[in-house]
């Protein structure tokens, strides 16, 4: 509300739109995005866990043993490297979009070998990308551990392809950080009470 009359008071065209029920509709649009894209996230995840209840099991063991019953923090995700590795697998798996937001080519440009004339409208298939066999190793299997460094079992992310779930540069979704760390704490939180079977 400040930033409004500070927009009214420069006599900005665009102070109308800075009313308090359009501020409170982009906090709700922000918060049901991050609600909606998490929560199913998190059902790809159980569902994958009914079928496979090997990850589930290693997921419970690794909780348990670092931190029992304790709520999570941000820094125990360093702790639970399986847990958040299953989260990176499940957003690689099961894209929230199988196809990203249409972006325009800012100037002409070549890629694979054709040419895309400036203002181009340029779509992106996630789901191919996070599934192309020439990027990920097995990529029709859901395997958590290609997030894990093999000899220390902590997680790396270092010499994978970029997963494209949230998008790529600057334009990348600018819930991202807040969808990871959402469903960090709701996972662990959900495996400390509960089984999905």
């Amino acid at each position: 509300l400040a930033a409004r009359e500070e927009a009214l008071q420069q006599e900005k065209s665009d102070a109308q739109y800075l009313t308090e029920a359009n501020m409170v509709q982009i906090l709700l649009d922000i918060f049901g995005a991050a609600t909606d894209t998490s929560l199913g996230e998190l059902q790809w995840l159980c569902l994958t866990m009914t079928r496979k209840p090997e990850i589930q099991a290693r997921i419970k063991r690794e909780i348990e043993y670092h931190l029992g019953q304790t709520p999570p923090t941000l820094q125990d995700r360093e702790k639970l490297p399986y847990t958040v590795a299953c989260l990176y697998e499940t957003l690689r798996f099961y894209p929230i979009l199988p196809m990203g937001f249409p972006h325009n080519t800012s100037c002409d440009t070549h890629a694979g070998g054709k040419f895309i004339p400036k203002d181009t409208g340029v779509f992106y298939n996630i789901h191919a990308v996070n599934h192309d066999p020439a990027l990920w190793k097995d990529p029709d299997v859901f395997r958590p551990e290609r997030f894990l460094d093999f000899a220390t079992g902590k997680l790396n992310l270092e010499g994978l392809p970029p997963l494209l779930t949230f998008g790529l540069g600057p334009r990348t979704c600018p819930g991202e950080k807040l969808g990871h760390v959402n469903m960090f704490y709701v996972l662990v939180r959900l495996m400390q009470r509960v089984s999905c079977s």
